[in-house]
């Protein structure tokens, strides 16, 4: 199938003429994911849900990698868990708004909580549906529903099941150049059998 080029702007031009639209966004760490799902909020109309684990206070508080208050934000617990907080916040969102924007929903939660989030958007009758990830087993659960997904580095739709191919390729080849082996090269092979199996 041949990949036809859709630049950011002629997405979100797309996207504002359509009445109702379900989108998956992907790309590596650091591609342009949540800039993107930005923009996108901002040339929607009102009553656009948008949720970001990147902007969510009790993950940065609790995340020593994104704070340097980690250890009082464990002395000063929360009521919830982190994982069970950011979960509320979602659904939350979903069943508020017209138009829902997830910014990797699934960052932070066991498979039961991400399975439901999964299922809650699919099923969410709102006009528009973006969700951002590059999760394998988010873009899994996603394909049962949906094809394919927007590729924010190539600025092409490319079919789930290619993408997740090539992202377990990358990884193999990367571990391979590297002086250490942390996970047998092999349990990758199987993650696209397992796929390919459904």
């Amino acid at each position: 199938m041949k990949k036809e080029y859709l630049s950011h702007d002629k997405l979100l031009e797309k996207l504002n003429n359509q009445s109702h639209a379900t989108l998956i966004i992907v790309g590596r760490n650091g591609s342009g994911k949540t800039y993107l799902s930005r923009q996108i909020q901002n040339s929607l109309l009102d009553n656009t849900g948008f949720y970001t684990i990147n902007e969510n206070v009790q993950f940065t508080d609790a995340n020593p990698f994104n704070s340097d208050d980690y250890k009082n934000a464990i002395i000063h617990k929360v009521v919830h868990s982190t994982g069970e907080s950011l979960y509320n916040q979602i659904l939350d969102t979903m069943n508020t708004k017209d138009n829902i924007i997830l910014d990797e929903p699934t960052a932070t939660l066991d498979l039961l909580n991400s399975s439901i989030i999964i299922e809650s958007f699919i099923r969410h009758n709102g006009k528009i549906k973006i969700i951002t990830t590059n999760d394998y087993l988010t873009l899994k659960l996603l394909s049962d529903y949906i094809s394919s997904a927007y590729n924010v580095e190539t600025g092409t739709f490319v079919q789930i099941k290619d993408y997740i191919n090539d992202l377990i390729d990358e990884t193999i080849n990367t571990l391979s150049d590297l002086p250490f082996e942390m996970i047998p090269i092999n349990n990758y092979n199987k993650l696209k059998e397992t796929y390919a199996r459904g």
